[in-house]
């Protein structure tokens, strides 16, 4: 089955920027305080103070492929920072196994002592289709709607091409029925 446009979307994500704008909004939407700073690293992925409930974190973005080891090198990288970071926000449209996330996400808590959560393709996803407040940012920053009804066409297509083939060969055995009649005579 194909992905929903919404889905196909999240995942053309061709920049860290882009990734960041859409994060940030969604974030924003969950209570966060966002200061953007503007920094950028050699994959175009980004970072964020954030702020919520007296707690400072950080967010960093990426499309990389590698996600863990850059998950893990941005990490490294705001441990160095002068504030104190008490969580850890990554955003990456790679769609790791839950359960390794979970690792991850345990991995660093051990680590760093912060509280993580990496919004991987699977989250983005179901903060921008399942929540209905959310619909407007994938309009906004994916150009999708996923309020609207997704018909998978892909099975009518199948069936069209089928359909198809069977003229086709229905045709090649009248041909070769009409002219082996003719050739008889």
């Amino acid at each position: 089955m194909t992905g929903t446009p919404t889905e196909r979307a999240i995942k053309r994500i061709e920049t860290g920027h882009r990734l960041e704008r859409l994060t940030v909004d969604l974030l924003q939407r969950e209570g966060y305080e966002v200061d953007p700073t503007g920094t950028r690293g050699p994959d175009g992925g980004r970072d964020s103070i954030l702020r919520r409930d007296g707690k400072t974190g950080i967010l960093h973005c990426s499309i990389n492929h590698q996600w863990e080891g850059k998950c893990w090198a941005d990490a490294e990288s705001s441990a160095d920072r002068p504030e104190s970071i008490d969580f850890y926000i990554f955003a990456t449209t790679v769609n790791p196994a839950g359960i390794k996330r979970d690792r991850v996400e345990e991995e660093f808590r051990d680590e760093y002592s912060w509280r993580v959560e990496i919004y991987d393709f699977e989250r983005l996803r179901n903060r921008l289709v399942g929540n209905n407040r959310n619909h407007d940012l994938a309009k906004e920053h994916l150009n999708t709607d996923p309020g609207r009804a997704h018909v998978d066409t892909s099975e009518f297509v199948l069936d069209n091409l089928r359909q198809q083939y069977e003229e086709i060969q229905n045709k090649k055995r009248y041909s070769t029925d009409y002219a082996a009649c003719w050739g008889s005579r």
